[in-house]
Parts: C-alpha cells; structure tokens; sequence
C-alpha cells in the first residue's frame, strides 16, 4: 500500500489517509455534514426543492436587504429598528405558498386529465417558487438602480427597462 500511495505522490498510506479524511478535524466535519444533512433533508422534504436552490434564495434574499439599506443610506432614508422585520416578514410570506403547494403535490393524488398525469400542486408549487426568485431578481435590480449602478452597468438599465422599473431616485428633502 505504501508503494502505491508513494507512486502517487505521498509519503506513505498514512499521509493519504490524513490527507483525504483529515482525521483531525472528524468530529466537526461529521457534525458539520450531519447538520447539513438534515437542513437538506428537510428543505426538500417541507419545502420541495433542494438545498442549492434553497442557498440561492436566502443569498438574492440577504443581497436585497443589504442593498435596500446601502440605497436607503445612500438616499438620506433613516434606517430604524421598526423597518427592519420587512424583509423577514415578506420572505415567511413567500414561503408559505410555496411550501403549502407542495405538501398538497405530494399529499393529494394525481388526476388524469386526457390521459396525462396531472398534478395541479406540483404545477402551482414550481409556478410560485419561480414567482418568488423571480422577484427576488426583480427587488435586486430595482436596489442596484437605486444605488445609481445603473448608470455605470448598462445591463441594470436595460433590465429595468424591460421589466418596467423605474425606481424614484429621492433625495433626503423629498423623504420629509
């Protein structure tokens, strides 16, 4: 075995083994998985979609509010505690269709409808999970416009032209 791992480039079959399974560090990295694991194991299951996607969405959701802040800041809106719970709030909301739809796509069964497989639930579940990312995007581009980004990344303009956003850039003496 020694020779074989020598072959490739370690120093013995010890030196691969720490290498590969970091022996060390065990306890965490099986605890950090084991969490993982389970926070997969349940978006999938309660919400329906996987753990990337689930990643994606709490990423659009965290760079909203630090835009919407950095916008606010930057447009002399004060920033206060009773503001805060907004986003916190709208998400809960977007998630409850979302994992209400498909509880009901896997709960209820499937109809024919001329002969297919149709699962009405499953149809709603995946047409508000991109209803929400989908907005998500949309509440980004209008923050990035609010920033005055759009002026130096043509392609925000151009989005928030096709989308119909026109944010209302406000100065501090318009906010009174």
């Amino acid at each position: 075995m020694n020779y074989l791992t020598q072959l490739f480039g370690f120093k013995d079959a010890a030196h691969f083994l720490d290498s590969a399974f970091h022996f060390k560090n065990l306890v965490l990295t099986l605890n950090f998985s084991i969490t993982l694991a389970t926070i997969s194991l349940f978006v999938e299951k309660y919400f329906g979609f996987n753990l990337i996607v689930f990643v994606v969405i709490i990423i659009l959701f965290t760079t909203e509010i630090v835009t919407g802040t950095k916008a606010s800041v930057k447009e002399g809106k004060p920033i206060t505690s009773k503001e805060m719970p907004k986003g916190y709030i709208k998400l809960f909301v977007y998630f409850i269709p979302i994992i209400s739809a498909h509880l009901l796509a896997v709960n209820m069964p499937i109809n024919n409808v001329f002969g297919y497989e149709t699962s009405v639930y499953e149809w709603l579940h995946l047409a508000t999970l991109h209803f929400v990312i989908l907005n998500l995007f949309i509440s980004l581009f209008e923050n990035f416009a609010r920033l005055g980004w759009d002026e130096f990344v043509p392609l925000i303009k151009h989005i928030n032209k096709i989308l119909k956003i026109d944010p209302k850039k406000s100065t501090p003496d318009e906010n009174i």
